[in-house]
């Protein structure tokens, strides 16, 4: 994790003074932005995959023309279904997740809004211990992969990992920037 005081080449996060406050204003990424080429090739041959089970199947289903039993049919028809409505879900949670920071004299305030629901959490400037970039490792047997998040721990308050959807150059550019406010 590094101090990072210039603003990311690329980045559409905005930082504005207002009076006192300062506000920090996280944009929606996009499909583009949020999503990998190689997740993007996946969510394509499944929706292809998909639209050729829907096309072939349900109306062979449908007709009685599939030999075997037709509810493994239904059901191959069901959970494929469900993967990609779920998968799809969490693409398009990932493209419209956005939020705001602001720091105020006297307290600091996250605001996060997703598909599924908004947080929103304030803190009085004195309760706050640190505000930093933490990361946290996920293993798997063929490789290990790293998520950066905003950290504030305040005095007895639950952890929460904040804007984990952003790029690490980011996260460190706004933690640099609302540590320089609050000091």
């Amino acid at each position: 994790i590094q101090d990072r005081n210039a603003k990311p080449i690329g980045s559409e996060i905005s930082v504005e003074a207002e009076g006192q406050d300062l506000l920090i204003n996280i944009p929606a990424l996009g499909f583009r932005k949020s999503t990998s080429r190689i997740s993007a090739f996946v969510c394509f041959g499944f929706l292809f995959c998909e639209l050729f089970v829907l096309a072939v199947l349900v109306p062979a289903l449908l007709a009685g023309k599939v030999g075997g039993q037709p509810a493994a049919g239904w059901l191959m028809v069901a959970v494929f279904t469900v993967v990609v409505v779920g998968m799809l879900l969490y693409r398009v949670n990932a493209a419209i997740q956005c939020g705001a920071v602001r720091v105020r004299p006297d307290s600091l305030s996250f605001r996060e809004h997703a598909l599924f629901g908004k947080q929103h959490q304030e803190w009085k400037r004195e309760a706050i211990e640190s505000v930093r970039v933490e990361v946290e490792e996920y293993r798997t047997s063929e490789s290990i992969s790293f998520e950066h998040f905003i950290s504030v721990k305040p005095v007895s308050e639950s952890e929460r990992q904040w804007f984990s959807h952003l790029a690490k150059d980011d996260l460190e550019w706004m933690v640099a920037s609302i540590q320089k406010h609050l000091d």
